[in-house]
């Protein structure tokens, strides 16, 4: 089969899988004004509402500085908030660690109100070679404002077996207020080895499903999405490997009669070095998938940016990208890709209403989790684009 009748087959694929998951959502309506009925909700998601802080008054606060008399303060990192009328929920949750072992980072909330709630989500870990972070947060009102930030950032530069994984869950709903969310997720790792043999493996999930939801207000979604992996060999090296595996993930669902707009990057810098003449085998791989279905006003706007790059030492190195961008919108999509690895490179763009595009890149040796796009491609070296555009199927 010609190379490019299978990219074109794969373009296919990739179209289908990403438009049978772009419908817009209808699930039932969130219901967390009672304490009953948000530990149900959180079971619903997973969570188990053992040992959350339950907050019930007209002014709750959730973190490290209580706002002064007048306010039910806790300093825990898993609430239920429930305000009255004109009341105020607030939830300011930060987390940091490091060290040389695994740590758990989490936060949750869920907050109801009438007036508005506001969520802050901040977790850091340092040197800590096996990271989970999480944060899930759930916001309901009725006229007032949803507002919540996210910031997970994993800096990682000890140890030869790197792994982070950062979680992020948004639910905002309001009857005719506005919903705001800024997010930013960074994965730094940083591993370097001296001796004859190299062992050297990095592995980075940066996660977010957001779904945001309003009769009539304004909603906006800010986000950042970056992996950088680094992994160096120096010395004396007979042998070994080095593999790098990353996973991008962005998923943003906006249902409302006023404007929603989406602002969003996904970033991947893989690069590992080893010493000319040496045996170590290298692999990179990194999908980057993004992300979203906007319902209710002709006025609304999405744009992303996503870029890939892969670059390795070896001739023979494997590298494997797939960057997909996705939009239905009933306003205007903008996504603008760019992928290099040792051999090539590719851009991709399209804007319209409807945007489902992507970018294949392989080069090198064959790994046994890419067997099947290894025979597809006939072990062909390079980039492809391709997709779905406004005005028709785009086949590299």
């Amino acid at each position: 089969m010609r190379r490019s009748a299978v990219v074109a087959a794969l373009g296919v694929a990739l179209i289908t899988t990403a438009g049978a998951g772009a419908k817009a959502r209808a699930g039932p309506a969130i219901d967390v004004s009672s304490v009953a009925s948000a530990k149900q909700y959180l079971r619903s998601t997973g969570i188990d509402p053992a040992g959350f802080v339950v907050q019930v008054g007209q002014r709750n606060y959730a973190g490290p500085s209580c706002p002064g008399p007048g306010w039910t303060c806790t300093t825990a990192t898993r609430v239920i908030q429930i305000s009255g009328h004109d009341g105020d929920n607030t939830f300011e949750c930060a987390q940091a660690s490091d060290g040389t072992s695994e740590h758990t980072n989490t936060c949750v909330s869920t907050q109801s109100g009438t007036s508005g709630n506001t969520a802050r989500c901040v977790i850091r870990s340092i040197d800590a070679p096996t990271v989970h972070q999480s944060c899930t947060i759930t916001q309901t009102s009725g006229t007032g404002d949803n507002r919540a930030v996210i910031e997970m950032v994993a800096r990682q530069g000890e140890g030869s077996r790197q792994k982070a994984a950062q979680m992020a869950s948004v639910t905002q709903t309001s009857a005719s207020g506005a919903n705001h969310l800024h997010t930013a997720q960074k994965v730094e790792q940083d591993t370097k080895h001296h001796g004859s043999t190299v062992e050297q493996h990095q592995d980075g999930k940066l996660n977010l499903v957001v779904d945001q939801t309003s009769a009539s207000g304004r909603q906006f979604v800010q986000m950042h999405q970056s992996l950088d992996q680094d992994a160096k060999a120096q010395g004396y090296v007979l042998g070994g490997s080095q593999s790098q595996l990353g996973d991008l993930f962005g998923d943003v669902d906006q249902t409302s009669g006023g404007r929603s707009e989406i602002h969003a990057r996904q970033n991947e810098d893989q690069d590992e070095r080893a010493p000319r003449g040496s045996r170590v085998a290298q692999s990179q791989i990194g999908p980057e998938v993004c992300c979203t279905r906007q319902v209710g006003n002709p006025g609304n706007r999405f744009d992303i940016n996503q870029n890939a790059s892969q670059d390795a030492s070896q001739e023979r190195a494997f590298q494997s990208e797939v960057i997909r961008g996705s939009c239905i919108s009933s306003g205007r999509c903008d996504v603008d890709q760019a992928a290099r690895n040792n051999v090539d490179r590719e851009r991709n763009s399209c804007t319209g209403p409807v945007c489902f595009i992507f970018i294949i890149c392989r080069s090198g040796g064959e790994d046994d989790g890419e067997r099947f796009l290894a025979s597809w491609l006939h072990d062909q070296r390079g980039c492809v684009a391709g997709g779905q555009k406004p005005h028709g199927v785009l086949r590299p």
